[in-house]
């Protein structure tokens, strides 16, 4: 979550309101496609969660959000000229898409791998731990991540993210 925290959700609406200047009702389409991504991510691992080794999957899910996370970057080198705002639009809304897809399978994959391996006696007092810090990481995330884009370009901020 900190990752998804440091390098997308602050410095994915600064690209596309402040860098690229897309217009603003263009946001929320794109906002939408990362929960809409999350359709296909649960029922991609709904079908084959019992043939996937689960630290694979996670494995692959976290490299497809670097991918990801460093293609957010290309439209915002001043070389690489995007004609349309539409293209900029259709561009993003694949990568949240993607993103969101992504971070559907991991969720999925690691709560499910919890729940099944975790004691009974445990098994609440861990996800409930697990839960806590992840709302107490995130606004840390959010927090950085601001900081960074006001002292770094924003390309450095999505790239550093992107490890």
């Amino acid at each position: 979550m900190l990752v998804i925290g440091f390098s997308i959700q602050v410095p994915l609406p600064f690209i596309i309101n402040d860098v690229l200047k897309i217009n603003t009702r263009y946001f929320g389409i794109i906002q939408s496609m990362f929960a809409i991504g999350f359709i296909p991510g649960a029922l991609i691992i709904n079908k084959y969660e019992e043939k996937w080794v689960h630290y694979k999957v996670i494995a692959s899910m976290c490299i497809i959000i670097a991918i990801t996370t460093v293609l957010m970057i290309i439209p915002v080198f001043s070389g690489i000229n995007f004609n349309n705002e539409i293209v900029l639009v259709i561009y993003y809304c694949f990568i949240t898409m993607i993103l969101g897809s992504s971070i559907s399978i991991i969720d999925i994959t690691a709560t499910t791998y919890l729940q099944k391996t975790i004691a009974d006696n445990f098994r609440g007092r861990v996800m409930s731990l697990q839960f806590s810090l992840v709302k107490i990481i995130l606004p840390l995330a959010l927090i950085l991540s601001g900081f960074a884009i006001d002292f770094m370009p924003i390309h450095v901020v999505l790239i550093f993210g992107s490890f």
